[in-house]
């Protein structure tokens, strides 16, 4: 009796109830004990599902100091491992080299080209390889900056439905010739892209994007900008000089010059000033105009023909209304994000992934500054995009 019942007791310790031996419980209910294969089991499940994890974060901490090493890459294809957590979203290491490769595929898919054009881009030497590294940096950088974009787009109720990217696919087919084959071959062999892959990395970030800064325009306060220009405005019929009105009250990198912005032709200019720099009376101020970059005086000094276009010197007050990019670097700052890899960090104070390594900021310090001649280092190419894998490429920041 005492065997039975210090089991009966071990049973409720752990809240069994059952039979041994012929023995009754003492909950009253009569049940069979859990057999030892069970038992063994759900130990197995449990001790493999432990193994996993450990397994998972032993090859995390491996390819955070060690990224490009041969294992971690093969074993990170197979398994998804974070590079970063985005509040409480992941990106994986495989994303970021998919688009890493997509990058290098494009630029070795155009060398002609762009050899054609004075620029070159190699890979495989030394400094190539880490010009790779700084391209594949900015790719953790919009893939953290996506992410935030979605949460934000979300947060204001923002959706795009698969009808939106689908519209939006149809379009850029029309833009290639109208054919979804040719549009299927030329994603292939520039980036290695199905539709579906170009749906995801492209489109689908393009149209959020978009549509929040849609609606932060809508939302935005422009009473300040408003109402510093009508008071320089004041002022300026007041007749204070105009290059004193500037260095007080206009926002513009003019406003050390006293507004002046020099010999600009029309088609440089936002299109609400286009008219005023063909058509207003010189030396005199201009009304106020609204543009999508703020509030503008304009004052027209002189006028020229110069290879068949016209310039006009020209000098402004500027008064900056709240701009998109600017509010979501600021929302970025406010992100948690972590990065697993050591190869870079958060610097929340900018909102944007920089690298761990001073050497490797310094090298691309270098490289921005002398990028003239190697489209690998530029956001776009010097000449305008004109070829629809240029202007989609340029989309994705990164070309």
């Amino acid at each position: 009796m005492k065997t039975k019942t210090l089991i009966s007791r071990i049973y409720e310790r752990f809240g069994l109830r059952g039979s041994v031996d012929g023995a009754r419980i003492a909950s009253g209910f009569d049940a069979k004990v859990p057999t030892p294969v069970r038992v063994r089991i759900g130990s197995v499940l449990l001790s493999a599902f432990f193994v996993c994890v450990i397994v998972l974060l032993i090859a995390s901490a491996f390819m955070a100091f060690f990224p490009d090493n041969r294992f971690g890459i093969t074993f990170r294809r197979v398994i998804p491992v974070p590079v970063a957590f985005v509040g409480g979203d992941m990106i994986f290491y495989h994303e970021i080299d998919k688009n890493r490769n997509s990058i290098r595929r494009f630029y070795e898919s155009q060398f002609d080209v762009l050899a054609q054009r004075g620029f070159r881009v190699d890979f495989d030497t030394i400094e190539g390889k880490k010009r790779l590294i700084v391209r594949e940096k900015d790719v953790v950088n919009k893939l953290i900056e996506d992410r935030i974009i979605l949460t934000l787009a979300q947060e204001k109720g923002v959706e795009i439905t698969p009808e939106d990217v689908q519209k939006s696919v149809q379009n850029a087919i029309d833009q290639d010739g109208g054919s979804e084959e040719m549009l299927v071959n030329h994603l292939q062999s520039l980036y290695g892209w199905s539709i579906d892959e170009f749906s995801k990395n492209i489109v689908t970030p393009s149209l959020y994007r978009d549509a929040l800064e849609a609606v932060f325009i809508k939302e935005r306060d422009t009473k300040n900008a408003k109402n510093t220009i009508e008071l320089a405005e004041a002022l300026l019929k007041k007749n204070t000089p105009f290059e004193d009105v500037a260095e007080e009250y206009s926002e513009g990198d003019s406003r050390k010059q006293g507004g002046d912005l020099g010999w600009v032709t029309a088609d440089i200019l936002v299109p609400e000033l286009r008219d005023s720099i063909e058509k207003q009376t010189l030396n005199v101020s201009g009304p106020i105009i609204e543009s999508s970059l703020g509030y503008h005086i304009v004052v027209v000094s002189d006028r020229k023909e110069e290879g068949g276009k016209v310039m006009a010197r020209v000098r402004q007050i500027f008064t900056r209304k709240p701009s998109f990019p600017q509010w979501l670097s600021d929302e970025k700052q406010k992100k948690t994000v972590w990065i697993v890899s050591r190869r870079y960090k958060w610097e929340s104070t900018t909102g944007n992934v920089i690298f761990r390594d001073e050497s490797l900021q310094e090298f691309e310090r270098r490289s921005l500054e002398k990028s003239d001649g190697d489209p690998s280092m530029i956001f776009s190419l010097h000449e305008e995009a004109s070829t629809f894998n240029e202007q989609y490429f340029c989309i994705a920041k990164f070309v």
